[in-house]
């Protein structure tokens, strides 16, 4: 399991991320019968460590976990397309255009992809067959819900902010009244629906205190709680918050790692 957070606000995003790289053990007898990757429940613990959010332009963060294989693709052909200063509405249309081709075998720098891939993850520099099993992968589980989540929370030219799902193609925008509802994400595979409502809960903030410090604090606390009922295999107890700060019309981008192992304490 990876774990992703973010609040959007409207003058401010703020995104979190675990480090921790876990393999879901594919599923030996589908994998015999059909000779399709499907992952299984059993989870293997690595020494390896990812981010699961990523700047890809000045106004736009992208939020991705799943499968190695398929978050670096969908980031380096999204670098690709995406100019400096696109806003939330153009990197969603590249979005959009690179999921398109992913699923028809189609990207524009399989070798940048595969040299990424094998510095993250050394033992594929010894794989003959590196270049069909990367494809074998891809178009398995692109769809599957442990293969791909993602999505971009950013700000649009037109003033709005919003967080887009990139496999779904929608998005929820802020309400510029700000006694209104606001979109936030808490993204991890396996997450009962009990947790996931309570997590979500926790960054409904009163209006008075909707601000970076107590946002950041809250997403700090669901991050703490997951890495410790998982005992830090799926979920590192270091994380990376980044986020992007509008002032008019310039745009800040600000980063830092964290360690929420003394923000949750067992009742």
């Amino acid at each position: 399991m990876s774990l992703a957070i973010a609040v959007v606000q409207n003058d401010f995003i703020i995104t979190t991320s675990d480090l921790a790289v876990t393999y879901f053990k594919p599923n030996e007898e589908i994998y015999k019968e059909t000779g399709r990757i499907e992952p299984s429940n059993k989870k293997i613990k690595t020494n390896l460590t990812s981010k699961k959010t990523h700047k890809v332009s000045d106004k736009v963060i992208l939020i991705s976990t799943g499968y190695n294989v398929i978050t670096e693709t969908l980031l380096v052909e999204l670098n690709e397309r995406v100019k400096k200063d696109a806003d939330l509405h153009e990197v969603r249309v590249s979005a959009k255009e690179v999921m398109r081709n992913i699923k028809k075998g189609k990207v524009n720098n399989l070798d940048t992809i595969l040299n990424r891939l094998k510095e993250e993850i050394p033992y594929l520099k010894d794989n003959p067959d590196l270049v069909s099993d990367y494809w074998a992968t891809v178009l398995d589980l692109i769809d599957h819900p442990k293969g791909l989540s993602a999505y971009l929370v950013g700000f649009g030219n037109d003033g709005i902010s919003g967080l887009v799902d990139i496999k779904a193609n929608s998005m929820a925008r802020a309400h510029k009244d700000t006694s209104k509802g606001y979109p936030a994400l808490v993204a991890g595979e396996g997450l009962s629906d009990e947790y996931h409502e309570a997590y979500l809960k926790s960054l409904i903030l009163p209006e008075d205190n909707r601000k970076i410090g107590p946002f950041m604090e809250a997403m700090g606390k669901i991050h703490a709680h997951i890495s410790y009922t998982k005992k830090g295999v799926s979920v590192s107890p270091e994380g990376y918050y980044e986020m992007l700060i509008r002032d008019g019309e310039n745009i800040e981008y600000g980063a830092m790692e964290f360690d929420s192992s003394n923000l949750y304490k067992k009742n």
